[in-house]
């Protein structure tokens, strides 16, 4: 979003659910394909969690659930935060040089992407043990709270384009078109 919408997307972030400086929520989901013709792409594809032949769809949101950046056709099979590397996003977000975002906003994300300046993920327990404070666990769930915006968007997107719930295509790139 440009400046101006930015403090606007921040302020009702802040007022709506506490947590100030968002200007947009990040996801993804699988979008289900017939399965690929090519046993490589069969295998790259294959969303092993489900079991089915996906695409992904990587989102990021506003409060109004608009969609302000869209990278679609990662292989089932790939991480989120491997998905989010290979976005153009991903430059523009870690670029020092020509920042997506001001230095006091950022997006919001769950613990499978990497934590970036602009880009705020949970906390989690640390290796040893470490037990998350109060004011950790008070962060965590304000940021759930706010991250929900992006999956009431995918809610609303598959209720409209019942065509995302299956894709009967077997060529992943005409998929992800």
């Amino acid at each position: 979003p440009h400046p101006e919408e930015c403090d606007e997307i921040s302020k009702v972030f802040e007022i709506k659910y506490g947590f100030p400086g968002v200007i947009g929520v990040i996801d993804a989901c699988h979008i289900e394909i017939r399965e690929p013709e090519c046993k490589e792409e069969s295998d790259r594809f294959l969303n092993e969690q489900t079991g089915q032949h996906t695409v992904i769809l990587q989102v990021v949101c506003d409060h109004k659930l608009l969609f302000r950046d869209v990278c679609a056709g990662f292989p089932g099979e790939t991480t989120k935060s491997r998905v989010l590397v290979g976005s153009p996003l991903y430059g523009r977000l870690s670029s020092r040089t020509n920042p997506l975002i001001e230095p006091d906003k950022h997006i919001l994300g769950n613990s499978d992407y990497p934590q970036l300046s602009t880009l705020l993920t949970p906390y989690t327990a640390t290796a040893s043990g470490r037990a998350l404070t109060k004011q950790e666990i008070k962060f965590n769930g304000l940021h759930r709270t706010a991250r929900s915006v992006v999956g009431q968007a995918f809610q609303l997107l598959k209720a409209r384009f019942l065509r995302l719930r299956f894709i009967d295509v077997s060529r992943p790139e005409l998929a992800s078109r």
